[in-house]
């Protein structure tokens, strides 16, 4: 009987085929157990919200600062920033101090609601507000408390307690940490691009995967951050004595802005306006009681000189003077507390005998512990520093009436909110 002399070894080869595993398959299932451990080891719980978030645990908040820094800069350096001693200027200030303040207090309410404590990683905020000429009605916050309001947001906003919510809103993204989330998505969704290429799909095939991603994870993703800052945002203006009602109206007027042009909400990154007023509605409850909870104080006494006196902590140049408003909700260094008797100066670094000046824009940073807060009042007249109560500082604004700045902006100013 002949033999065939090449059958054993094609019999070889065939076993081996048939045994053994390709190049590409022992890739894809590296690239999975990586994904999978990066997945699983990344996650945490955000004391804020209760959920599991994915945060990469290489990215510091100090890592976002810097990045939010830098993105500042570069903006800043591209559009055009409206005078800081405009009227909107100065009221998007005094909204950004007082929603700033209630920060703390809301973060702990939160935390609590679901059995946590709060990180407090605005401790390290260097917080910063700038109002930015433009048509577009929009705003933003970057990581590390570097803010900025468009002009083309004012006739959207109307009001100062709409502003205050969309301002709350863009606060919250930053202390929610919903950017280093994103970048911790991003990765996880180029490992999944990586994997595919490797496994051998085609870039069509690459394309369709992505897409899937995208309208499966990703939107929905965007979408649930920008309902969780909606939520956030609301409890803050709520505290910080803004009217949480407005917000319906905010959102009815941002859905008439859009002129129907808006994308359907599954194909959008944010929900849409009647989504939001829908949710916004069932978490009134709530925020009425955020604000009957937590608006308290003289600080913010409804005082109608039509917002010409500026709550953010600035040092009066010239003959203006300091007056100090006794409050216990000021917590921007909360490991240190002044010495009985010290009066703390926002804008005093440690050893100065004065106040420095802070740049126009800059928010200052205080201690907690029932210290007064000192916020600058234009009111002319070489008065000396001095603390005061609150009937007294509604006495000294209603003497000083007439020569407050006008209520109307003057040449050159981008309009001013209505104080309701």
């Amino acid at each position: 009987m002949r033999q065939n002399p090449l059958g054993s070894g094609q019999a070889q080869q065939g076993r081996r085929r048939g045994f053994g595993f390709s190049p590409r398959l022992l890739i894809l299932v590296a690239f999975i157990a990586y994904g999978a451990y990066y997945y699983f080891s990344n996650r945490s719980t955000d004391p804020l919200t209760g959920e599991t978030v994915l945060i990469d645990k290489s990215i510091s908040p100090q890592d976002e600062k810097a990045l939010g820094l830098q993105a500042y800069q570069e903006i800043l350096a591209q559009e055009t920033p409206v005078d800081p001693n405009t009227e909107i200027s100065r009221q998007v200030r005094e909204i950004a101090q007082r929603l700033i303040t209630k920060i703390p207090e809301v973060e702990d309410a939160l935390a609590a609601e679901h059995g946590l404590q709060a990180q407090h990683i605005e401790d390290s905020f260097d917080w910063d507000v700038t109002v930015l000429q433009s048509d577009e009605a929009n705003a933003f916050c970057l990581p590390g408390g570097k803010m900025a309001v468009y002009t083309g947001l004012v006739p959207v906003a109307q009001n100062a307690d709409a502003m205050a919510i969309v301002m709350g809103h863009e606060i919250t993204h930053a202390l929610l940490r919903h950017g280093a989330q994103r970048m911790t998505e991003q990765k996880l969704a180029q490992l999944g691009q990586m994997a595919g290429a490797m496994s051998g799909m085609d870039q069509q095939q690459l394309q369709m995967a992505m897409a899937v991603y995208g309208y499966g994870r990703s939107l929905p993703y965007a979408r649930k951050q920008e309902s969780q800052a909606d939520e956030m945002g609301l409890m803050l203006a709520a505290a910080a004595c803004y009217n949480p009602e407005e917000a319906i109206a905010l959102w009815e007027r941002m859905g008439q802005a859009s002129g129907g042009q808006a994308p359907p909400e599954f194909a959008s990154t944010h929900p849409s306006s009647a989504t939001r007023i829908q949710n916004l509605q069932a978490l009134m409850p709530k925020a009425q009681e955020y604000r009957k909870r937590f608006c308290t104080g003289a600080q913010w006494a409804r005082m109608e000189f039509a917002g010409a006196a500026s709550a953010a902590s600035f040092r009066g140049s010239g003959a203006g003077t300091w007056i100090g408003i006794r409050t216990g909700s000021w917590r921007r260094e909360r490991p240190r507390s002044p010495s009985p008797g010290k009066t703390c100066h926002p804008e005093r670094s440690e050893g100065s005998a004065s106040p420095s000046a802070p740049s126009s824009n800059q928010i200052p940073r205080c201690a907690r512990d029932d210290n007064p807060v000192f916020s600058r009042l234009p009111i002319p007249g070489p008065r000396k520093a001095r603390l005061v109560g609150a009937a007294e500082a509604a006495m000294l604004l209603r003497a000083e009436g007439s020569r407050l700045p006008p209520l109307l902006p003057g040449p050159g100013m981008p309009g001013r909110l209505r104080t309701t």
